[in-house]
């Protein structure tokens, strides 16, 4: 007999459904096998909706089959096994699929733990690497598991460092479970999953490695983590990225501070200056902000002043500027308005926002959304 995880797993394979409407159709209807049952039964509610249900439950069957041969876990939204932070999130993930040594639903799985995020470039410094080396050592006798994304350079030291000192590390990854990338860190996830670990995804077998669904695990490293720690980042990357989707999820947020001629501090220099994240030196700081308690995020503070700024650049291009225009319409623009509108990669979209929270001219609040300055 068909489940509930095969029914979830089968409507996020059915085309049209975009994450937004898939948790619509889980309001609307009270399960996933529900809105099949009508969908087939009246087979109005999408177009071809009859191919194209079978098409997405035949996906779904082979996806369990391959889930089964490879002994990986699933963690279903709504379930008690479901990390609790990244249940609050407007845009959860359906399903998790985990490779661990232990299902999710133990008790000492590393997910049940209150989680720390840290990330940070690819082309770490000897300094990053090793301000985020000593962090962990500061750290391994509190009761967390580290998350990270798999990455060369600051992830991989996450990672590598919770491993030396006893932690247990959560690796995010963008694409299906089958395969690692980098190729380089595929010892490094073994030893993730054989000291405690665990390596988790969103997405199915198969998956391409594409740069666009980077952002997509960014935002669940974010939304499992009490706290996100930037440790050298660029002005544009995915670190940013990160730290700003973390802001928007009420997340405390820390970064170490960095030299101004170094381009890979840049990010953290401007997280810090714009009050965005808070400066980190050492663990008590992270302490003081931050009661590591499972599933409850950190308590929103009260909104810090921003800077006052000029009128916009003349720097910026037509993309910007129409951003700007439907942000100043909207008085708070949520990102899937601001995608819809615009019909920009979500990368791209990012990479715009950033530019114009840079130049001063919008600013991130709770919820994915922006607001004109």
């Amino acid at each position: 007999m068909k489940d509930d995880l095969f029914y979830m797993l089968a409507l996020t394979f059915v085309p049209g459904l975009g994450l937004k409407r898939q948790h619509e159709v889980l309001k609307r209807f009270e399960s996933a096998k529900d809105f099949f049952e009508a969908a087939m039964r009246q087979r109005q509610l999408i177009p071809g909706s009859d191919n194209a249900l079978t098409q997405a439950q035949r996906r779904a069957e082979a996806e369990l089959e391959t889930a089964s041969r490879h002994g990986w876990h699933v963690c279903l939204f709504g379930s008690p096994d479901y990390p609790p932070l990244l249940r609050d999130c407007p845009d959860a993930p359906l399903l998790l699929f985990v490779r661990s040594q232990q299902p999710p639903s133990s008790p000492d799985h590393a997910l049940k733990r209150p989680a720390l995020g840290i990330v940070g470039t690819r082309n770490a410094s000897l300094y990053g690497l090793s301000q985020t080396d000593r962090l962990l050592s500061e750290l391994q006798a509190d009761p967390i598991c580290t998350v990270s994304g798999l990455a060369l350079g600051i992830d991989t030291q996450v990672h590598r460092s919770s491993l030396d000192y006893g932690l247990p590390t959560v690796a995010v990854v963008g694409h299906g479970l089958e395969q690692i990338y980098p190729t380089a860190n595929e010892r490094l996830a073994q030893e993730i999953i054989d000291q405690g670990g665990a390596v988790i995804t969103e997405m199915p077998s198969g998956t391409q490695i594409i740069g666009g669904l980077f952002p997509r695990r960014n935002r669940i490293i974010a939304g499992l983590s009490q706290a996100v720690v930037v440790a050298e980042a660029s002005i544009k990357g995915g670190a940013l990225i990160t730290a700003r989707i973390a802001h928007s999820y009420n997340r405390n947020l820390f970064a170490f501070p960095g030299r101004n001629d170094m381009p890979y501090s840049k990010g953290c220099n401007f997280l810090i200056k714009t009050q965005m994240a808070q400066l980190l030196e050492t663990a008590g700081d992270l302490r003081a902000e931050t009661a590591w308690t499972w599933g409850e995020p950190a308590k929103p503070k009260a909104a810090k002043p921003t800077p006052q700024t000029s009128a916009p650049p003349a720097h910026l291009n037509d993309l910007q500027r129409a951003l700007l225009k439907i942000i100043q319409r909207e008085n708070l623009a949520d990102i899937e308005l601001l995608a819809a509108e615009t019909g920009r990669p979500l990368p791209d979209l990012l990479n715009d926002l950033l530019a114009l929270e840079l130049a001063g001219c919008i600013r991130t609040v709770p919820g994915n959304r922006y607001e004109a300055v």
